[in-house]
């Protein structure tokens, strides 16, 4: 299955928080870019580059759901 650009995120935090939403739903994903070693850096760092979260075309729909809902 093809993978396509869910969201491009402008650093490794906002990256990490809609993997973290989208895999607790079900939803495998990857970022492409990401910083791995951004957690043991600290919260305050941030990637000089942008990071994309990729999913399965399959995925597209529901994962476009999950990152527009409001936080509550």
């Amino acid at each position: 299955m093809a993978t396509k650009i869910l969201k491009v995120c402008n650093n490794d935090f906002e990256a990490q928080l809609i993997k973290g939403a989208l895999e607790g739903e079900g939803i495998p994903c990857v970022l492409q870019g990401s910083n791995s070693s951004f957690f043991r850096a600290g919260y305050g760092s941030q990637s000089a580059f942008p990071v994309n979260v990729l999913v399965e075309e399959r995925d597209m729909e529901k994962a476009l759901l999950i990152i527009k809902e409001p936080e509550s």
